[in-house]
């Protein structure tokens, strides 16, 4: 069977060197981009409050990063979190 849909699009916000602001604006105009395409987001690395709050504003699909959850040694199943479950912004 060959895959020729990609699933999502995204990217790791620890490998960037932007500032908080640059960020953001970074999200909303990547998001922008593949919505309007019809293609899901994600973004990696989230360590914030303020970023979390930004990236569910973007309307990233999928958002991980140590504010959500810190790392762990193994893979758990995926699971739908509400904001309340997350914890309030800051």
């Amino acid at each position: 069977k060959h895959y020729s849909k990609v699933h999502a699009c995204g990217f790791d916000l620890a490998e960037t060197r932007l500032g908080e602001p640059d960020q953001v604006r970074l999200m909303k105009k990547y998001t922008d981009f593949y919505h309007a395409a019809g293609v899901k987001t994600y973004v990696k690395g989230v360590a914030s409050p303020v970023m979390l709050e930004a990236a569910i504003k973007c309307g990233f699909t999928y958002i991980s990063g140590p504010v959500i959850r810190p790392a762990q040694k193994s893979c758990f199943a995926a699971q739908k979190l509400t904001r309340e479950e997350i914890g309030p912004a800051v």
